[in-house]
């Protein structure tokens, strides 16, 4: 494989015009005679040139959180006990198999980020592990204690958010409370086995009770290859849902790995045709799995290119019923990535090891090093990998496959968009 092959990828638009995008710089150029002659001969080309194709300003940057305290943006909480969860979505298959927080370990554990962590002066509560009614009630009584510490802290404000899975169901008295105090939903859709989209649809009326009132996002992890993403995008649009997102599912049976890929991509396919074609109708279509990338894409990668698949560790962290503190909810409760106890001084140095271990160009023994897609990227999932070889450090290949897929189906629709349609999504994002 040689460099062209690693650090370039090359692709056709609609229209059939060839572009090149570069792996090094970030940027999407037309593959013209010029073009093809430059990076075929990286030593004969001007400086310019060079600086679009072969430039890396990624990989010389500084990098704060490895070297400053632990910054704290996002603390999760696990509602339930995690060792009872069933896949990488928290979704606990019997409640009365695990706990719920205790709110004096809870407060205490607010306590102990707002001291030992840096932070602005907003901290987004994520609660996680939602089960059941009985389970808001419990995320009422914490948000009753969060209002109680916020009064000793007068400079952070809270905002709320919840992950809830696609069977959740809620009374009246749950709906208003989650509206008083504005907390973001996110629902993830598609854990269930089913046979059709028709299954992956939640409660509608449930949902279309809050949606005029809340920001309700879905995300979906994709329960089965022939799922219509198109059609299911349109169904959850009409609930009310405002953004969607995909993920690629941690347990699949797969018995043809070829044959999955190509109704796989024939899926997406649909979808990016479906997302050009309201483009060109001045619409833009909330699909944040596709719109993080385009963000990327429209400013050359500069504007944030992906040294991690998260934020998990570097601003994100979880703490569990017992003031376990975790990278991320989906590593709670294995004990191997616990990073101590909120009784205990924060292990900052196991923090940037594991960061450091992390790092795209790094991980896997430099796996990623020479991919294209790497700043776009940022590698595979923490957990997916852990599943898949019982490492995070590992890459996830079924995960590196499906992430390359939706960056080459990204840079098609990047490249067919019109300059006046490239504009809209700076104005937007």
């Amino acid at each position: 494989m040689d460099t062209l092959d690693k650090h370039f990828y090359i692709f056709k638009n609609k229209n059939n015009i060839e572009f090149i995008y570069s792996g090094y710089s970030g940027l999407v150029l037309e593959y013209n005679s010029f073009i093809k002659k430059s990076v075929n001969h990286a030593d004969e080309v001007d400086a310019e040139t060079y600086a679009y194709l072969f430039d890396d300003p990624f990989i010389k940057v500084d990098f704060p959180y490895l070297t400053n305290d632990a910054e704290v943006d996002t603390i999760e909480i696990m509602i339930r006990d995690h060792t009872a969860c069933s896949s990488c979505q928290t979704h606990i298959a019997d409640t009365s198999k695990s706990n719920p927080i205790d709110l004096h370990t809870f407060q205490e554990g607010i306590a102990y980020f707002i001291s030992t962590f840096t932070h602005t002066d907003i901290l987004n509560i994520c609660f996680s592990s939602v089960q059941n009614t009985e389970d808001f009630y419990t995320i009422q009584e914490v948000v009753k204690r969060l209002k109680n510490i916020q009064q000793d802290y007068e400079n952070i404000t809270f905002y709320y958010s919840v992950i809830v899975n696609e069977d959740i169901s809620y009374d009246n008295t749950i709906r208003d409370f989650l509206i008083e105090n504005d907390f973001e939903i996110t629902i993830n859709i598609g854990e269930k086995k089913c046979t059709s989209y028709d299954d992956l649809v939640m409660d509608s009326d449930c949902i279309q009770n809050i949606c005029d009132y809340l920001t309700v996002k879905a995300s979906i992890v994709i329960p089965y290859f022939e799922t219509d993403l198109r059609i299911l995008y349109e169904q959850l649009c009409n609930l009310g849902i405002k953004e969607i997102s995909l993920q690629f599912p941690l347990e699949h049976d797969i018995n043809d790995i070829e044959e999955a890929k190509a109704t796989l991509a024939k899926n997406i396919n649909t979808l990016v045709d479906y997302f050009i074609a309201n483009m060109h109708q001045k619409k833009l279509l909330r699909i944040t799995t596709f719109l993080d990338a385009l963000y990327a894409i429209n400013y050359g990668s500069r504007k944030g290119p992906r040294y991690f698949p998260c934020s998990a560790g570097k601003s994100i962290y979880s703490i569990n019923i017992n003031g376990d503190i975790y990278p991320c909810r989906r590593l709670g409760g294995i004990e191997q990535y616990k990073w101590n106890n909120i009784s205990q001084p924060f292990d900052n140095d196991r923090r940037r090891e594991f960061l450091s271990n992390h790092m795209v160009f790094i991980r896997d023994s430099g796996k990623c090093l020479e991919c294209w897609a790497k700043y776009l990227c940022g590698g595979t999932c923490y957990y997916g990998s852990h599943k898949a070889h019982n490492d995070t450090n590992s890459i996830w290949d079924m995960q590196c496959y499906f992430n390359r897929l939706i960056l080459k189906k990204v840079l098609y629709i990047y490249a067919s968009l019109e300059d006046d349609e490239r504009t809209v999504l700076s104005k937007v994002m």
